[in-house]
């Protein structure tokens, strides 16, 4: 039968291209580096200590790089002893949650958005990074590729070295914020839900002519 696969969507009136520069004065963020960015909570499946051994191969091709981790969790502790063992307190910021306002604001901060999760099916600050003209960097996983599936959107990795691999790649391209807004705009949620009215109108169409045709 008929099958209709529908997307997550994201708040196109919250997450929106937003000056980087005064984001980054907003948020006390130095001007003047790579930002990368992760948002999620601190749990396994999400995968940021795969993202903390990431940097510490990045930072020997590139030292102006700062990754901040949005999110809080049980593995907090966790992760900030990774970074001081690894000795990148430099170049590794754990920010702890944040309101949801307030998440457009570092994701304008950032030049990459990082999400190197073991499990997804289709992530909404994937899709809220690209409403904010962000590229994608995250793992091959669920329905990730379907929506980042041209590089002009972002790339995916399969493994702790491609991670590292795509980060360093993504920070030396010159990305087309405008690119990738334009993609990101048909996944806002008045789009998202009007594909969904779509469909269950004309099942109804089909159903009522079904009905009066008995």
């Amino acid at each position: 039968k008929p099958v209709h696969v529908i997307p997550n969507g994201f708040r196109s009136d919250l997450f929106y291209p937003r000056d980087q520069a005064e984001c980054r004065r907003a948020l006390g963020l130095p001007p003047d580096r790579k930002i990368l960015l992760a948002v999620g909570n601190l749990v396994e499946v999400k995968g940021h200590h795969y993202l903390v051994e990431a940097m510490a191969e990045v930072v020997k091709e590139r030292q102006d790089v700062l990754c901040v981790i949005v999110g809080s969790g049980p593995l907090k502790k966790r992760l900030e002893g990774q970074v001081r063992a690894l000795g990148l307190e430099e170049h590794v910021r754990l920010v702890g949650g944040r309101p949801h306002e307030e998440i457009p604001i570092w994701m304008n901060a950032c030049d990459v958005f990082v999400l190197p999760s073991l499990n997804e099916g289709n992530p909404t600050v994937m899709f809220e990074c690209l409403g904010c003209g962000r590229p994608f960097v995250g793992s091959d996983v669920g329905g990730v590729r379907e929506i980042i599936f041209s590089e002009d959107y972002g790339l995916c990795s399969s493994s702790l070295s491609e991670l590292v691999d795509k980060i360093i790649v993504s920070l030396g391209r010159c990305w087309k914020p405008t690119t990738i807004v334009r993609y990101g705009s048909q996944f806002s949620w008045q789009n998202i839900s009007q594909r969904i009215l779509d469909i269950y109108l004309s099942i109804y169409s089909v159903t009522t002519q079904r009905v009066s045709i008995d």
